[in-house]
């Protein structure tokens, strides 16, 4: 049996001895069970390595849950230099769990005069909530909302033209790997983000941005300070091997050897 598995599996996010958290310490269990009779474990986030070898699994393989064209990475280059701008994408609503105000609080208290883009189709009534909130602060702070469909072309402009994309998560959402973290990757555009998984750990492996400790206001500061003065062109060679480690025939060669060596 091969077993496939991604995200946050083993932890019990609820509270002790409510409902959910039985649900969730069973749902462990159950899990746990699958994975001892398996031959091998793929995991689609290799973050999520540590967690499986402190139970004891050993026959543990990664292949990336996200691969990119091999489209001349050799020679890509980052665009010139422009005034430094963040920008967050993604869709507005509650689930997604973005804390817009913990930036928004940032821009209030600090007086920040970075140009922050937020981008993205609006949801339920949070989404309609957050544009009303959006579109009174456009005129007070340089903050400036696209609420509306774009295109693939439009959508990896506009992230191409950032100098970083803003990540402010929520706890709620730790230990999920968002798919506008590989966006901005994929666009040679750095990320700003909490220091917690998935963004701690890739950016310690690649150096693709700068991490600030959630709620913290002067550490979020601090961090826009530091990457203001940071050239993207410099994340290039960082870039160059993210991009390898998942491009398409690299994840498949991984792929082919693991198999065969299921054979043996």
């Amino acid at each position: 049996m091969i077993i496939l598995t991604t995200n946050k599996i083993l932890k019990i996010t609820a509270k002790r001895f409510s409902i959910d958290y039985f649900k969730e310490f069973f749902k462990k269990k159950l899990v746990i069970h699958f994975l001892k009779q398996a031959k091998l474990i793929f995991l689609l986030d290799e973050y999520l390595k540590d967690d499986i070898l402190r139970i004891g699994f050993k026959k543990i393989n990664w292949i990336p849950d996200r691969c990119f064209e091999e489209v001349n990475l050799e020679n890509k280059n980052l665009k010139e230099d422009i005034d430094f701008n963040i920008l967050t994408p993604g869709g507005l609503y509650q689930g997604r769990n973005v804390d817009f105000d913990f930036v928004f609080e940032a821009y209030k208290k600090y007086n920040l005069n970075f140009e922050y883009k937020i981008v993205g189709m609006p949801k339920d009534d949070y989404g309609k909530k957050m544009v009303e909130k959006i579109r009174l602060l456009e005129n007070k702070l340089p903050i400036h909302g696209i609420f509306e469909y774009l295109s693939d072309q439009d959508y990896k402009e506009i992230i191409s033209k950032a100098s970083f994309v803003l990540l402010p998560y929520s706890p709620e959402r730790y230990d999920q790997v968002p798919a506008v973290m590989f966006d901005a990757f994929e666009n040679d555009t750095p990320i700003i983000a909490p220091n917690v998984q998935p963004f701690n750990y890739y950016l310690s492996k690649y150096k693709l941005g700068f991490l600030y400790n959630h709620n913290e206001l002067l550490s979020f500061i601090k961090v826009l300070e530091k990457a203001s003065k940071v050239s993207k062109k410099s994340f290039s060679d960082n870039f160059l091997l993210f991009k390898k480690d998942f491009c398409y025939k690299k994840t498949q060669e991984r792929v082919r050897i693991i198999i065969e060596n299921l054979k043996n």
